[in-house]
């Protein structure tokens, strides 16, 4: 494949922004319960749903005028080259190395509108939630990816009253709770806009949600909300949008992106309101920050994430080096939230992403240069935008790296010679704990391939896969009547937390047809994944022996240790989160071969390690609980 990588070095300069961010207390208000699993499948599902072609669109065509200005300020500087193929630069990774597609289908057909934005979400169990612009899907992946749940957001909504259009939601899988929060927008002017906040009462969707409404215009300003991201941490969950005003140009419609904090049990445990606070004028000398974006725990771990990173840049810059990261610390009912937000610069320049083309001769618009998708592990944070390759004049990924700690920025540029790529989103697929390896997944297209859906990784260590299709385009995407085309503002992503070095992910593609197509995929990122169940593969070099049968097993396993010196040994369970299961064994052996059993039966179905801890080593084993 051709993969183009443009590399950087750390600077260590950050300064701390202006700080004078306010915090507001707010409540909303319960609007009643769901029960997917009663809905009359016979009731025709009409799917009424007012939309605008174009979001956002504070103000008309002003907006897009303005940016379509600046890219072609960018398109004039550095001009598309022509396609040429060229050997792999930055990583000479073997083949089995590459992304391996496991389970994949079409997802959300139909209802898609335009832009065709992507979300999911899937639990421990398998149940997995794809949601798009205006429409939602569940499958239960354990039995076989059966679709369970298949209707509109006015389908799913009716029985609340709910008026005026309904889109853009995002759904998130809290595995702490092992349940689901699903927003979605409701409204679009200053007087009738609100958010709808969904909290399912268990992992499988069909069981009921308890519905909360807060206010789209939480000022009484005559604001509008839009552009909805979302996070969790052990306590909380975290909603961001935009403030909007409707009629006014994009320089002046824009009022500035605020943070919900809402105590999420009490979304849960359906509550009569949500206690739930808003941190806003979250500006840099007087300038309000743009389109901030939560940054999601790599593993899920969330028993002692207590605070919540934001990340932020300059969206319409031609080009810039400036990261914002916000941070929120302290559980709303447990502690006492603070806010800090620092001005870190990047050693690697992001461009204003210029649009992409397709075979007909129109063009996919790809927005600004927004954070797109972020994930935290021990102190480094990873995060995507859209970007532009100076050197092809493709659209490009921006791949950054901030250390919390020392508060420097670095970035990579993923690029391709002959695709035009865009819309990425990350996860983490580590499996030791501090591991920086991750799946990136984006859309293509070019003079002569239809717009796809492909996926890359990261290996942690600077080095990158060949890119992996995971579905080529069947056609052009020809929806809107003018020659620049909506390719999407997001795609979907996560790591199915209980099932390593796997994600499942959801994006666009060109379809026959229809214009564009939903497409759904679990992909597998390097050889560990290729031997997973069964893995015998150590996470740290062993000298104490290891090996488990059966495995997997639903109930008794046999351990073999082979160990070779003498002193105190301590074996231990734990789960792929890293939390002790339990402690089976402390005891003082000589050298020789041991065996003894023990009963997983009990353990909810996934991947265990099992742990042996020595005077001089430590050994990692992998076992299956089926």
């Amino acid at each position: 494949m051709r993969l183009i990588l443009l590399a950087s070095f750390l600077v260590p300069f950050f300064v701390n922004a202006q700080i004078s961010i306010e915090k507001t207390l707010k409540y909303g208000q319960k609007i009643g319960t769901i029960y997917p699993s009663q809905h009359n499948t016979e009731e025709p599902d009409w799917a009424v749903n007012l939309k605008k072609t174009r979001y956002p669109k504070p103000g008309g065509e002003d907006y897009w005028s303005e940016v379509q200005r600046r890219k072609e300020i960018v398109a004039q500087t550095y001009p598309r080259k022509k396609a040429v193929h060229q050997e792999q630069r930055g990583g000479g990774w073997p083949i089995d190395s590459i992304p391996r597609t496991m389970t994949m289908f079409e997802g959300n057909t139909g209802g898609g509108g335009t832009p065709n934005d992507n979300n999911m979400a899937i639990s421990n169990s398998g149940y997995l939630i794809s949601v798009i612009n205006s429409n939602l899907y569940f499958y239960d992946m354990a039995n076989g990816g059966s679709l369970i749940y298949n209707h509109s957001l006015h389908f799913w909504s009716l029985s609340l009253g709910t008026i005026n259009n309904k889109f853009d939601p995002k759904v998130i899988y809290d595995p702490k709770a092992d349940k689901f929060i699903m927003v979605f927008l409701n409204g679009t002017g200053d007087i009738s806009s609100r958010y709808i906040v969904c909290f399912s009462t268990s992992d499988d969707p069909m069981q009921p949600w308890n519905m909360y409404a807060l206010p789209g215009n939480p000022f009484d300003d005559g604001s509008w909300s839009d552009y909805p991201a979302l996070s969790i941490n052990s306590e909380d969950l975290f909603l961001t949008i935009n403030l909007l005003t409707p009629g006014q140009s994009w320089q002046l419609g824009f009022r500035e992106s605020i943070i919900w904090q809402i105590d999420k049990q009490s979304g849960y445990d359906g509550d009569t309101a949500l206690t739930s606070q808003i941190w806003s004028n979250i500006e840099d000398n007087g300038t309000n920050i743009r389109n901030l974006h939560p940054v999601r725990n790599a593993r899920g771990q969330l028993d002692h994430m207590h605070h919540m990173y934001f990340l932020s840049n300059k969206n319409f810059a031609i080009n810039a080096d400036t990261i914002y990261l916000v941070k929120v610390s302290g559980g709303l009912i447990n502690g006492a939230p603070s806010i800090t937000i620092d001005r870190i610069h990047s050693s690697q320049d992001y461009f204003l992403t210029v649009d992409a083309p397709q075979p007909n001769g129109e063009e996919l618009a790809t927005n600004d240069s927004r954070v797109l998708g972020a994930i935290f592990e021990d102190d480094m944070i990873q995060f995507v935008q859209n970007c532009t390759d100076t050197a092809t004049g493709h659209t490009a990924i921006y791949h950054g790296f901030i250390d919390v700690n020392s508060m420097t920025c670095s970035g990579n540029i993923i690029s391709d010679s002959v695709w035009s790529i865009g819309y990425g989103n990350i996860a983490g697929v580590g499996i030791p704990v501090g591991s920086q390896e991750s799946m990136i997944t984006f859309e293509y297209t070019s003079e002569t391939d239809f717009p796809g859906y492909a996926a890359i990784y990261y290996d942690g260590s600077g080095n990158y896969s060949p890119m992996k299709v995971l579905k080529e385009g069947e056609s052009n995407i020809n929806v809107l009547s003018s020659p620049l085309e909506r390719w999407g503002d997001y795609s979907g992503i996560q790591r199915r937390y209980n099932d390593p070095c796997k994600v499942w992910c959801s994006g666009t593609y060109g379809k026959t047809g229809s214009g564009n197509g939903t497409w759904i995929a679990e992909v597998g990122v390097d050889t560990m994944c290729a031997q997973l169940p069964v893995s015998t593969d150590d996470l740290e070099t062993q000298s104490t022996k290891v090996n488990a049968y059966p495995n997997p097993s639903m109930e008794l396993i046999t351990v073999e240790l082979e160990i070779p010196t003498s002193g105190d040994y301590m074996i231990s369970l734990y789960d792929l989160n890293g939390r002790k299961v339990k402690d089976l064994l402390n005891e003082r052996l000589s050298t020789g071969t041991y065996s003894f059993q023990m009963n997983i039966g009990h353990l909810p179905q996934g991947i265990y390690n099992l742990e042996v801890v020595g005077t001089n080593d430590r050994s990692v084993y992998k076992v299956v609980n089926q």
